[in-house]
């Protein structure tokens, strides 16, 4: 890809398909804000940043579920009967390309994330993430002719803290093959695997233990326009999350779609995505209202946001996240929206 002369929008493209799953929707704003351009890449530096500072106000911190007349989610919102708060988050990527030859890349990488919510401070949580990469560049043969491609993997350490104390904890495995049909299609196959363990645990009976091992098979094609200034985005994922406690087992379907369209006026590009996932639990669960039910979610998640660049190296972004899970299991429906809006300095 880099001999065709987009190192940039490629590496870029590559990176955004292989971004974690959030463990959290309030990642997802934090996560993507800075994957809309990526110039850190286009400047080939082999040591390379990001700051970004934002606030935030989030309408479902807990995840309550909807008012229904479900004892269960009822007992739950009398529980915690805050929903809402602004408050403010900060990240900090840094990453150290190790090696660098014409077909090898290799960079090592940490990502520190936290969220702190003014009025719902138990909610807090912090994410570190550390990564190594390594993709080998070629051409393989095709019919027209010789086709770009990059072929690697991720290997990373997920830690994240909830209300200062220790959530969960993930180990993530992630090969891929990325191949240029042409210089306005780049299709990325995956592969992942995931293995979750969440802390104090312990006093949770066995059926609701959420420590598992998650299988992800998918691919995502990108139609690109004007060297990428424009993009069309879709994709399809299989996963499978095999938990140790019955109730949280399921195989899921996921849909990933969305677009980026840069105005003619100042650059300021516009951004939507969807993902959609479903997912069908392998066991049944006893709640009041649904005796014996077999659970099926569906979790949409809309993400529409702008962004402008400023001086090259600074972004100022603004996006809003519409999570609203639907299930079957009354105390599984809720809504969530989340406005951020953020400051990004590249070094």
């Amino acid at each position: 890809m880099a001999r065709l002369g987009s190192p940039g929008q490629a590496k870029a493209e590559i990176d955004q398909a292989l971004r974690l799953q959030p463990a959290s929707p309030v990642t997802t704003p934090a996560q993507r804000l800075g994957e809309i351009l990526g110039k850190a890449a286009e400047q080939e530096k082999f040591f390379r940043g990001e700051l970004r500072l934002g606030v935030f106000y989030d309408s479902n911190v807990p995840v309550d579920p909807d008012r229904s007349g479900d004892v269960t989610a009822q007992a739950i919102r009398r529980g915690q009967p805050r929903q809402r708060s602004e408050g403010e988050l900060v990240s900090l990527d840094l990453a150290y390309t190790w090696l660098r030859t014409v077909d090898w890349e290799g960079t090592i990488s940490h990502r520190f994330l936290e969220f702190y919510n003014n009025r719902l401070t138990k909610f807090n949580s912090q994410s570190n993430t550390p990564t190594l990469s390594i993709v080998n560049r070629g051409f393989l043969p095709g019919p027209f002719g010789q086709l770009p491609y990059a072929a690697g993997g991720q290997v990373s350490y997920d830690y994240i803290s909830l209300g200062n104390r220790p959530f969960t904890q993930r180990w993530i495995v992630t090969p891929y093959v990325s191949i240029l049909e042409d210089e306005s299609n780049i299709t990325t196959f995956q592969y992942r695997f995931q293995w979750k363990d969440f802390f104090h645990d312990e006093d949770f009976v066995r059926r609701e233990i959420r420590d598992a091992k998650n299988y992800m098979v998918g691919a995502t094609h990108f139609f690109l326009f004007e060297k990428g200034r424009h993009y069309l985005k879709l994709g399809y994922q299989y996963d499978a999350e095999l938990a140790e406690g019955e109730n949280w087992s399921y195989r899921g379907n996921r849909l990933l779609t969305g677009f980026q369209y840069t105005l003619p006026w100042w650059d300021v590009r516009f951004r939507y995505d969807l993902d959609f996932h479903w997912r069908h639990y392998q066991n049944r669960t006893i709640f009041d209202s649904t005796p014996l039910a077999h659970r099926r979610d569906r979790q949409p998640l809309h993400l529409t946001g702008i962004a402008k660049d400023f001086l090259e190296n600074f972004t100022v972004a603004i996006e809003y996240l519409f999570d609203q899970g639907r299930s079957n299991v009354a105390p599984f429906d809720y809504r969530r929206h989340i406005v951020t809006t953020s400051f990004a300095w590249r070094f």
